[in-house]
């Protein structure tokens, strides 16, 4: 995954939560889950999320950030989902969102 594609995900994201918020509000919850429910679908599976998880793949590590990145703080615990060869992991944090990080700026608990 690079940053290109995980941040045009990430817009694609912004987008579908707009849009969800504003069918709840006309709709109710149950037809905007099932009117958005392919783009949910479609985004996990992008990112091998979800039910898309690559269980071989998984890091399914815990760990902090040792410096701060954009509007992460240091210290600030993430869970890492896949570690990537071109130095990159993609995170999630304990507020839920989903991070590209740099390996080099991720400590974990056995450091």
């Amino acid at each position: 995954m690079d940053k290109i594609i995980f941040n045009i995900i990430k817009k694609y994201h912004e987008i579908e939560n707009e849009l969800y918020f504003k069918l709840e509000k006309e709709l109710g919850v149950n037809k905007a889950d099932e009117l958005l429910g392919k783009f949910v679908d479609y985004r996990e599976q992008q990112l091998k999320i979800g039910k898309y998880l690559d269980e071989n793949k998984n890091l399914n590590k815990d760990g902090f950030l040792n410096n701060k990145i954009e509007e992460l703080e240091r210290y600030t615990r993430v869970h890492v989902i896949y570690e990537y060869d071109n130095g990159l992991s993609l995170c999630e944090t304990t507020a839920g969102f989903l991070k590209l990080v740099p390996n080099d700026l991720i400590s974990y608990d056995t450091e």
